[in-house]
């Protein structure tokens, strides 16, 4: 740990009165953000002593994004990425494309053939699969490791890649001298991308797919079973696509609807001063397109009530309806994650495993699955032995609206605050995790002034102004239930959800 960070946490452990917008102040103080004509925005904190920049892309673009012939296709833009563009990366690009066309037509080919016969092994079938990997070995030719050799040769050939419900997020370290060739190669990818090499990497991504099904397992996705019972009339509740159907024609379609330049935010943490990245960023992203009008958020509202299934997996998860990100009550369920996932005293772990010994495993999710659309604050658990679903739904509930009957200890609530607030500074020692945190607080529609403004709101939350959140929030009417197990069909006690 840095001397930074022993001095926060012995203050922190010493009870001493923090002015935390002050520690905070002091780091904004070297943070510039700035936004180019085509409302690409960015951050950057200056830290010269060592000669190196960590830069995040975030962009406003996830899996609720993807369209019909387009599931899937968040998780791969790394792969993407690494594909080059249509100029670097191509022996001959007017070839290249040629030649990628005839492989276009001959999947056309194929999918009309497999839409015909469901025999995998008809002549027609057969014939167009020949069709197909003979186009993709001509397209080949025309392939060159540029892209991919220019990055590893200016310490870009890593890309952290962070895929989400609603954000997808890049990330690269580099030496600063390399800085500006990072933001000619992200520019250029960003304004003529290419998708050469797009099948060989979803098939080899589809095999890995579904590893459990293609063994003969019996693996319970419990996850997206929630995800569709809980968000029927979201996208957060749309059913995931099977890669093995995508085409390069729609993951271009989505790169060219999403992948603009109002939805990115770019956080630079490192050797860089922000008259370079403001240089560069005019160069390289100036000219990407920028989106007409931000599209209008479904007005989807998270099912409550309850969801039972019987079947041998065994799992009970409880969550409340919460805002969309940007909420003035964001800073409320932050403080309930804080008082539930650890670090405080009682947390949902200890009173499930230890003090009641219902669970076995438990999870706090905050906002599941994302923060874009209205969500579920989610607390999970899988019973311990000898125990049942409806016995760990009853103690959950128990655990989450106790919050709400009675005023929470003023000593839990520091602690809780405190947490945070060492924990997002902490988080900004190492400049890898400060551009992760930077470029989606901005990306979100946050600024660095909104930040110390949090930070100062935080401490003066109290116990009476956090129960009546609570009262609000965790309460029978704002709940689903979703339980699965061999008895789950059988209502916990007290419990009164509909089926």
């Amino acid at each position: 740990m840095t001397s930074f960070g022993r001095f926060i946490f012995c203050l922190a452990a010493a009870g001493a009165c923090l002015s935390w917008g002050g520690i905070l102040g002091g780091l904004t103080s070297r943070m510039h953000e700035f936004q180019l004509g085509n409302g690409m925005r960015f951050v950057v904190l200056e830290r010269h002593h060592y000669p190196q920049v960590s830069a995040w892309m975030f962009v406003l673009a996830g899996e609720m994004d993807e369209g019909e012939g387009q599931r899937g296709v968040a998780g791969l833009m790394d792969n993407v990425f690494l594909m080059g563009t249509e100029i670097t990366g191509s022996r001959s690009p007017a070839s290249e494309k040629a030649a990628l066309a005839v492989v276009e037509r001959a999947m056309d080919r194929l999918d009309a053939e497999k839409k015909r016969s469901s025999d995998e092994f008809s002549l027609g079938r057969e014939t167009a699969e020949t069709e197909v990997k003979i186009a993709l070995d001509q397209a080949r030719q025309w392939e060159s490791d540029t892209f991919r050799q220019m990055s590893a040769a200016n310490g870009m050939s890593r890309v952290r890649v962070d895929t989400r419900m609603d954000s997808t997020g890049f990330g690269w370290t580099m030496p600063s001298e390399r800085a500006e060739v990072w933001f000619k190669l992200l520019g250029e990818w960003l304004g003529k991308p290419s998708f050469r090499g797009f099948y060989r990497v979803r098939d080899a991504e589809a095999r890995k797919e579904n590893p459990a099904a293609a063994s003969g397992g019996s693996d319970v996705d419990w996850m997206a079973m929630f995800r569709r019972e809980a968000f029927p009339d979201s996208p957060y509740g749309r059913p995931s696509g099977q890669l093995g159907s995508l085409r390069a024609r729609g993951v271009e379609q989505y790169f060219r609807e999403r992948y603009r330049a109002s939805r990115m935010a770019v956080a630079l943490v490192g050797d860089i001063t922000p008259g370079q990245a403001r240089q560069w960023a005019e160069r390289y992203f100036g000219s990407l397109p920028a989106e007409q009008e931000m599209e209008a958020r479904p007005a989807a509202r998270v099912k409550t009530g309850a969801y039972r299934e019987n079947m041998n997996a065994m799992l009970s998860a409880v969550g409340y309806r919460r805002p969309p990100h940007g909420h003035v009550d964001d800073l409320y369920f932050d403080l309930l994650t804080s008082l539930l996932a650890g670090g405080t005293t009682p947390s949902y772990l200890t009173e499930m495993k230890v003090e009641r010994q219902v669970a076995q495993n438990t999870l706090v999710a905050g906002n599941y699955p994302g923060d874009r659309l209205e969500s579920l604050f989610v607390l999970a658990a899988a019973p311990a032995p000898g125990r049942t679903t409806g016995q760990v739904e009853a103690a959950t509930i128990e655990i989450a609206e106790k919050f709400s009957k009675e005023p929470l200890e003023a000593g839990r609530l520091a602690a809780a605050v405190n947490r945070i607030q060492v924990e997002f500074l902490l988080a900004l020692q190492s400049n890898e995790a400060a551009s992760v945190r930077l470029a989606r607080a901005v990306g979100m529609g946050g600024t660095v002034k909104g930040i110390e403004q949090e930070f100062d709101r935080l401490q003066s939350v109290s116990p009476a102004e956090f129960q009546k959140f609570a009262q609000q929030y965790l309460k029978p009417e704002n709940r689903f239930v979703f339980a699965l197990g061999p008895n789950a069909m059988e209502k916990a006690p007290g419990e009164g959800g509909q089926q």
